[in-house]
């Protein structure tokens, strides 16, 4: 959606004069429910001047740059800002190492345009060894040879504590840019997985952990010791000032694995996913995880993306109709905290589904409500995502519409016991819902 009107214009200036003359500008995207606004914000009252000394030309503008900031992008209507909506905290990847909060900017398409979330998208301390203090001896690119006086930026832990302040800013300012802060969900891939995992889980995080409804971690890291040598040594010695051998306090310190116990502890909801063409370790990472987190009876669930390397999984995140996205949207529907006033129906989105029993033995029910009358494809696929059945293809004969499951194929046999996915797909958006098979 950009349909951005004069008088729009004009009430946003208006606005802007009125609220501490914070800047809103339009994040231009097509074919989405809402229009994008988007804001910078510092998250911490000192700024951290950084400059980045790498050569190629996505680190150019990286001089003098305050890395403790983020960007906060909110839905309109064409209207009005919405307001307590649930919101996306977004931690990026890059193996502690890499990456800019600006790089991953689209992922506000889904979230904000198309579901009308707000998405706070943050940078943090980044510990290359190409990435100093922009003092004195490293102002900007061009001045900053002087390799004996010139400091590193960061090591662990700056990089978590930097997460931890920026959600901390979260929970006290997201209510005035329409956020929800009884619906903040986190959201890392990669590095940012290990992050916003650590976030949910470390000790001396727990005044914060009331705040997260759910931790989502894509590729995520949960136990670094256990990381590939051949793919992680690199970035962990860059990261951990003890480096990667015979460091084992520091790196268990940092490890979310670690921090999974019973004893009365108190997790969110935890959604872990990897795909096919993950990293090495990374996948045996999560199983380790997600089974500690088992053993001590804290919810998680696993997925496993067909079809997707490290990098497209991100990538897609893009798109509301990719299957992480629909996953993740599927997550914080069910997770999201929803107040007696709202309509637990969600009316706002185009697609909406339902579905009994769960778990089932011969015929599963799903009610799917197409408020926009747009052709559907009704499918069920297996936990890996790949294809069993298509139940359905058409346009449907009114807004709701039922679909019995019959439990088998499509070759018509009976399917085996276990976890599937039904997926709900239009042009603009789709919904996938896990059922259980007995």
């Amino acid at each position: 959606m950009k349909k951005y009107s004069i008088f729009l214009l004009l009430t946003m200036l208006f606005s802007e004069l009125l609220c501490d003359a914070q800047e809103w500008k339009p994040y231009e995207v097509n074919n989405t429910m809402y229009n994008i606004f988007y804001s910078n914000f510092n998250y911490s009252d000192t700024a951290f001047l950084i400059t980045d000394t790498r050569a190629d030309s996505a680190y150019h503008s990286i001089e003098s740059y305050n890395i403790k900031t983020l960007n906060v992008f909110r839905p309109h209507n064409g209207n009005d800002f919405l307001d307590n909506r649930p919101v996306i905290f977004f931690v990026h990847g890059g193996a502690w190492t890499d990456g800019y909060a600006h790089w991953y900017n689209f992922i506000s398409k889904a979230f904000t345009g198309d579901m009308g979330w707000v998405v706070v998208n943050i940078d943090y301390r980044l510990t290359s060894d190409s990435v100093f203090l922009a003092d004195q001896y490293c102002p900007d690119r061009e001045h900053c040879g002087d390799t004996i006086n010139r400091s590193k930026a960061a090591w662990y832990p700056d990089n978590i504590n930097d997460v931890a302040e920026a959600f901390s800013w979260t929970t006290k300012n997201i209510s005035q840019w329409g956020g929800d802060t009884n619906n903040i969900f986190v959201f890392g891939h990669s590095a940012g997985g290990h992050l916003v995992s650590l976030l949910s889980v470390k000790t001396e995080f727990e005044p914060l952990r009331d705040r997260i409804r759910g931790a989502i971690s894509l590729s995520g890291a949960y136990s670094i010791p256990a990381l590939s040598e051949i793919v992680f040594k690199g970035a962990i010695e860059e990261t951990f000032l003890g480096g990667y051998t015979n460091n084992a306090a520091e790196l268990n310190e940092a490890s979310p694995i670690s921090y999974v116990s019973s004893g009365g502890l108190s997790l969110p909801p935890f959604q872990l996913l990897h795909c096919s063409m993950d990293l090495p370790s990374l996948p045996e990472n999560k199983i380790l995880f997600e089974n500690m987190l088992d053993l001590y009876g804290h919810h998680k669930e696993s997925f496993f993306l067909n079809g997707y390397s490290h990098v497209t999984e991100m990538t897609a995140i893009e798109e509301v109709t990719e299957v992480p996205t629909s996953l993740i949207i599927d997550f914080v529907e069910r997770n999201r905290y929803t107040s007696i006033n709202e309509n637990s129906n969600n009316m706002h989105q185009k697609l909406s589904m339902e579905i009994a029993p769960n778990p089932f033995t011969n015929q599963l029910s799903i009610t799917v409500v197409n408020r926009d009358m747009a052709k559907i494809n009704v499918e069920v696929l297996d936990i890996h995502g790949r294809f069993i059945r298509q139940l359905f293809c058409h346009l449907t004969e009114g807004e709701t519409q039922i679909f019995v499951w019959d439990g088998q194929n499509e070759n018509g046999s009976e399917i085996m016991k276990g976890i599937y996915l039904i997926r709900v797909k239009s042009t603009s958006c789709s919904l996938i819902r896990q059922v259980v098979k007995q």
